[in-house]
């Protein structure tokens, strides 16, 4: 999954879907955006070599449209605020100018072992 830092505060990126992202209605799963979602909330943590140090504590999100298998999905996560230990963030999931999902979760950073 391609994705770049476009900000301090700011990461873009680009997902193209595997046929089993799909639901029986012929529409993308919920259940695979939110784990595209979830999953990318560690962007900026990745971008320093800290992929795997950080644990979900709290994530909401809500599907504003059905998304279709075949077109790619991009994404913005948006860094809302960051302590020593937490980071606030921000998700859209779009395939076009179409909304798919759009949430907000909190990482909790590890120590470092």
């Amino acid at each position: 999954m391609p994705y770049a830092r476009e900000s301090p505060s700011r990461i873009t990126f680009r997902i193209d879907l595997p046929e089993l992202a799909g639901n029986r209605l012929g529409g993308l799963h919920g259940g695979f955006l939110a784990s595209v979602a979830e999953n990318c909330l560690g962007l900026f943590l990745a971008l320093e070599g800290r992929a795997r140090d950080a644990v979900t504590v709290s994530l909401s999100f809500d599907y504003s449209a059905a998304g279709q298998v075949g077109a790619p999905v991009e994404g913005e996560l948006e860094l809302i605020r960051e302590t020593g230990r937490m980071q606030f963030l921000r998700i859209v999931l779009r395939q076009g100018d179409t909304v798919l999902l759009h949430g907000q979760g909190v990482l909790r950073k590890l120590k470092a072992a």
